[in-house]
């Protein structure tokens, strides 16, 4: 058998940094203008970037200087290899700074040390329009202002609200062309879907691989889902499964305090729903687009968590952006009461998983999501719960949940096992416990793990993955 891996990275979308009046031309450093197959590439600023094609850029300017107020394209190195399309899927290597933060490095996927793969329907403007026209093996510097970034969104503390970004963006592979058409290069190989079984790349064979305790799997493949955000990240993932007007309902959670998404994965799953991410108050322009495209017109918006979590503002928009659709909130008090809050939308199901709630945990939360989504293809009716111990403590609202009828109980946190009369799902860090879990309730009809790396910054950007880990 196989076991495919469903790789979920999210690289946060590389900072800005330019210094021109804005004036256009029609030629470009590396003379692509004259390639009616490119994209206009004009003048950039006076940035300065140094470094090979496949090497970690050095990128240098006077960040004093006022940004650019239109997109910029420079062809640093002009690419052998096939230009991207409209809608095309791209393979990059990539380094962001923020204008407005001197030149600081908010992502790169170079001291990551791996390539991101996304499509460009998913990625902000400045990116989509970017990067049109670049040819494979070539190095293009964008610098985006904000309007076709992030406008005075909060995204992350990294990018500052009216930011200009600038990215240096090192085209690896086109392993999908717009309009699907696959390019004859070696990514044309590479899986169109999560469902594609396809051989193993560098992503996958790089993955943390199983302790001795478990079976071997056999072939590994690798498909790797992303955006340059962790909110544009479960953009891609619905794009991956949702057709056009097609979804009668999306989970909406807010992409920084984990807590009320984690315990969405069975609930989305029962839905048949994708989840999708925002910022606390405001709807990010990337997922008002995805609900726009992917709702039909009287479908429904199911938000995690109350007020605290996502604000009226963000309901408000919805409801001036998408006139014809419901709004569900699914809340409790607090963290402990909206997890048992979703247990009883979900229909009071009969296993529960217990995570501690401490947000070093999140990876346990989203393995844990996984496995009692998937409880229904194993007899149950309805998918498990995933509900929150308290530093060691089942918590009041926990407590009112484990009644007999709760007659299959697991936890991630041995300390409540006696008090929650739970089986300990075990490990020494959170890798051995995402093992151990596979290994509980998949055995070897393992056909999809979500992997996220363990630490809670990064393991956030999986957060849309596990219904599309249980879907599989």
């Amino acid at each position: 058998m196989k076991l495919r891996y469903i790789l979920l990275s999210a690289a946060l979308v590389a900072a800005l940094g330019a210094c021109s009046n804005g004036s256009s031309s029609t030629d470009s450093a590396s003379g692509a203008a004259g390639d009616d197959t490119a994209a206009a590439v004009v003048n950039g600023p006076d940035v300065k970037v140094e470094g090979n094609f496949g090497e970690d850029p050095k990128v240098e300017n006077d960040w004093s200087k006022e940004p650019p107020k239109e997109l910029l394209i420079q062809d640093l190195i002009e690419g052998d290899g096939e230009a991207i399309q409209e809608g095309a899927t791209v393979e990059v290597h990539y380094k962001g700074v923020s204008w407005k933060n001197k030149g600081t490095v908010f992502d790169s996927s170079f001291e990551r040390g791996e390539t991101v793969s996304f499509p460009l329907d998913g990625v902000i403007t400045g990116w989509r329009d970017g990067l049109v026209g670049q040819k494979v093996n070539g190095r293009r510097l964008l610098v985006i202002p904000p309007e076709l970034a992030y406008g005075d969104a909060t995204v992350t503390p990294a990018i500052a609200p009216n930011d200009t970004l600038v990215f240096v963006v090192d085209l690896v592979s086109i392993p999908q062309q717009g309009g699907g058409q696959a390019p004859a290069t070696p990514a044309a190989e590479a899986p169109a879907t999560p469902a594609a079984e396809a051989p193993a790349t560098p992503e996958a064979t790089a993955t943390p691989t199983p302790s001795p305790s478990v079976a071997p799997a056999g072939d590994v493949a690798g498909l790797r889902i992303a955006g340059p955000s962790r909110v544009e990240t479960s953009v891609a993932i619905s794009q991956q499964h949702v057709h056009a007007a097609s979804q009668d309902t999306i989970v909406l959670a807010r992409a920084d305090e984990v807590a009320d998404a984690v315990v969405a994965t069975p609930l989305a799953h029962q839905l048949n729903a994708p989840v999708v991410l925002t910022q606390r108050d405001s709807l990010h322009p990337a997922t008002a687009k995805e609900l726009k495209r992917a709702l039909k017109p009287t479908g429904k918006v199911v938000i995690m968590g109350g007020h605290m979590a996502v604000s009226p503002e963000v309901e408000g928009a919805l409801k001036q952006q998408l006139p014809g659709i419901t709004v569900e909130r699914i809340q409790g008090e607090n963290r402990f009461a909206t997890a048992t809050a979703v247990y009883a939308r979900l229909g009071s199901p009969s296993a529960v998983a217990l995570v501690d709630a401490d947000k070093a945990n999140v990876g346990d939360a989203l393995v844990a999501g996984v496995a009692m989504a998937h409880s229904t293809q194993q007899g149950q009716a309805a998918p498990g719960a995933v509900v929150f111990s308290d530093g060691g403590k089942v918590p009041v609202e926990t407590q009112k949940i484990l009644t007999d009828t709760v007659t299959q109980r697991y936890t991630y946190d041995a300390r409540v096992a006696d008090e929650a009369k739970a089986k300990v799902i075990a490990g020494n860090d959170a890798v051995e416990r995402a093992i151990a879990t596979a290994n509980t309730f998949f055995g070897t009809k393992v056909s999809a793990i979500a992997i996220a790396s363990a630490t809670p910054a990064n393991t956030v950007d999986a957060l849309a993955g596990g219904v599309d880990a249980a879907r599989v």
